[in-house]
């Protein structure tokens, strides 16, 4: 049976189907620039967020900064302290508590890394106007805060 292209109703997911393919095409892309220079994307963030704040955050609050699991985290942190580019530390009030920092060298390579983004974050800006990313940045903030706080039980009900 040959089945009509324009009777196939369009799937009401195709919306987040675009941004889930967009979102990963832009990931690879950008992975892809910083494997160039020996780093990953998944390093960058770390790094990123590891370095935000002037106190070394704790793993527990690193992997709720980065929306990953505490196992996904202890992974990227096993390779980067083998790396040398961060160190663990217990915290000196709770010895339950490891924090982690960035060493001298982890420090330089998030430096280096900041500039590779900074360069990705301008051409991706180039393919947009100002206004087009006011309200882009509206729309993925919407999307984002309708996907965090929506729970599959109201979909059920």
């Amino acid at each position: 049976m040959v089945v009509d292209p324009e009777s196939v109703p369009v799937p009401f997911s195709a919306l987040g189907r675009e941004l889930a393919l967009s979102a990963k095409a832009v990931r690879a892309w950008a992975d892809d620039r910083l494997a160039r220079h020996g780093s990953s994307l998944a390093t960058w963030i770390l790094l990123q967020h590891a370095a935000a704040t002037d106190h070394p955050p704790s793993q527990s609050e690193l992997a709720g900064s980065m929306s990953i699991g505490g196992a996904t985290l202890v992974r990227h942190l096993d390779r980067l302290e083998a790396d040398g580019l961060v160190r663990r530390d217990t915290d000196h009030r709770d010895r339950r508590i490891v924090r982690i920092s960035l060493t001298p060298a982890g420090h330089q390579h998030y430096v280096e890394l900041a500039a590779i983004a900074r360069d990705i974050d301008a051409e991706l800006r180039s393919l947009i106007t100002e206004r087009e990313e006011r309200v882009f940045r509206s729309v993925l903030e919407r999307m984002r805060a309708h996907a965090t706080t929506t729970t599959t039980e109201t979909d059920v009900a």
